[in-house]
């Protein structure tokens, strides 16, 4: 996975500062030349009711609007910045508010299974052609496919999202994932042979999506680097209607109309999409191997390998890491330990920001380091959650710590901001944009800091009001795949519609949920390949 985002042209890295979208029907009004174009703080204004009726939209039995036509001259209308979007904010009971849900849990691991899925729709000689907004695709194992419409003019990557009623968690998910880059080489040339899953409905609809949303002829760039030059007749904002359906169909509880957790829906939208991509047609039973005292490197590369002929998929060798579990008896010594998958991690914030204060007496902000230093700490089993050890045959005092033991590409950091009654931890987690070393929280042997380094590429916020009033939106930039400390395209903020330019100094706030983390060394096409 070498080559460069060719299709990200430069030419995006000047555009404008600052554009905004209107709904598809409301009509496009002129911003006042003298208006400055310039924005550096994204505003968040909770809606009023006449907006929250007029921006509700039906998700059901619906599909993605189809391309629109070339762009005519004498329909063009500058935009400049305005607010932000109207959202829905009533809950089905009236009451106005949306209820959170509280953190997800510690470790968020794929299905295992087919659990009742569709098999791969075929023709003859097993080859299989589906179509992927228009362009027709070919099977995993390499069959002939034409290819898809070859974004190398591309100046995308400041389209919004349309708000279907409630559904900002599922923009900001969409929008960080559009700006990894494995993921748009891969889904311009998806080929799609599909064993388990959707029937490969949800990969098609998440590819035209990513499609969609780097498109250069959904926006038309003005000559001054001012302003975006919007027609009337062209989308300024993507639809997803299509791809609601789909999702609503595999977790139903998106498909209530009320505010969900952005963070539970990434992990549900990996894991089916790994469904659909699954190169595994037959899952074998595996037994979870015994330590039997060995090394702790050899199990864990033992569990690796076990899993990997079970769940198999391009959305996995991104996302997928594992953790390491250990348990240690105080009285006799006996040691278990256990190897998980993960795609994301939900990490606590220390209490009351505890041991932060410096030599002087002055209190510190809390870092992300100090975060991951808490998810890794070493904890005391007693009492009620006493250990039962084998060994000693009866419940004893034991330590437990966690380790990672297979770093992944993308990495996936969940900062649990809500308590079990729902509250909201407003603290501030300082966390660094470029060079996060994770090598003092892995398993002894996996320690390399050569591939172990991070850099930020993409965050989902968290916006809270009063009244139960919350919002999310997200800040991405698209890192070069070969050096993913620079960026093919900077910063900008998403709020659904809105697309605004921003400083990287404005991405680390309080509001800050998900942090997606490029690993600073990618490996080879021959580590990682569709």
């Amino acid at each position: 996975m070498s080559r460069s985002l060719s299709f990200l042209s430069t030419k995006t890295q000047k555009d404008v500062n600052t554009f905004s979208y209107t709904s598809d029907n409301a009509p496009i009004t002129n911003s006042s030349p003298s208006a400055s174009v310039v924005s550096t703080t994204p505003s968040i204004i909770p809606p009023t009711t006449a907006a929250r009726n007029q921006e509700q939209e039906v998700k059901s039995n619906v599909t993605i609007e189809p391309k629109p036509a070339e762009r005519k001259a004498s329909s063009q209308t500058c935009i400049q910045s305005s607010l932000v979007s109207p959202k829905t904010w009533t809950s089905p009971d009236g009451a106005g508010t949306s209820t959170r849900a509280p953190s997800s849990p510690l470790l968020a691991t794929p299905r295992g299974g087919n659990g009742g899925s569709l098999p791969a729709k075929e023709t003859h000689k097993g080859k299989i052609f589906q179509s992927l907004g228009g362009h027709p695709v070919g099977n995993q194992a390499g069959e002939p496919c034409k290819s898809l419409t070859k974004p190398a003019n591309s100046a995308g990557g400041f389209i919004g999202i349309v708000n279907l009623g409630l559904t900002c968690y599922m923009n900001s998910v969409i929008q960080c994932l559009s700006n990894t880059p494995e993921l748009l080489l891969y889904f311009h040339d998806i080929n799609i042979w599909n064993p388990f899953g959707s029937g490969g409905d949800l990969a098609k609809s998440f590819a035209q999506l990513l499609l969609s949303l780097w498109d250069k002829d959904q926006t038309a760039v003005a000559e001054n680097n001012l302003t975006y030059c919007i027609s009337h007749d062209k989308k300024k904002a993507i639809t997803p209607r299509e791809f609601m359906t789909i999702i609503t169909k595999m977790a139903s509880q998106f498909a209530y109309d009320g505010e969900q957790d952005a963070q539970e829906f990434l992990d549900i939208l990996i894991d089916n999409l790994h469904e659909d991509l699954n190169r595994v047609q037959h899952k074998p039973y595996i037994e979870a191997p015994d330590a039997d005292g060995r090394p702790a490197q050899v199990v864990a590369d033992e569990c690796w390998r076990n899993h990997k002929l079970r769940e198999n998929s391009y959305i996995l060798d991104i996302f997928q890491g594992q953790l390491q579990s250990k348990i240690e008896c105080t009285v006799c010594g006996m040691v278990s330990m256990k190897f998980d998958p993960f795609t994301s991690l939900s990490i606590p914030l220390p209490h009351h920001g505890k041991n932060l204060k410096t030599q002087h007496g002055i209190k510190r902000n809390l870092t992300l380091s100090d975060c991951l230093s808490e998810f890794t700490a070493t904890e005391l089993l007693m009492g009620d959650a006493a250990w039962y050890c084998k060994s000693c045959n009866k419940t004893q005092k034991a330590s437990k710590f966690l380790r990672i033991s297979q770093l992944p590409e993308v990495l996936v950091l969940h900062l649990k901001r809500f308590r079990f009654d729902g509250t909201k931890i407003n603290t501030f987690v300082n966390f660094p944009m470029s060079d996060l070393d994770l090598s003092s929280f892995c398993m002894s042997g996996k320690a390399n800091p050569k591939e172990s380094v991070y850099d930020l590429y993409a965050v989902i916020h968290h916006h809270s009001w009063g009244g139960g009033l919350c919002h999310y939106s997200s800040m991405a930039r698209c890192p070069n795949i070969t050096n993913t400390k620079i960026s093919d395209v900077g910063w900008r903020h998403f709020d659904d519609k809105m697309v605004t330019r921003i400083r990287q100094q404005e991405v680390c706030t309080s509001e800050a949920y998900v942090l997606l983390y490029h690993r600073r060394h990618v490996p080879t096409s021959s580590n990682i390949s569709p």
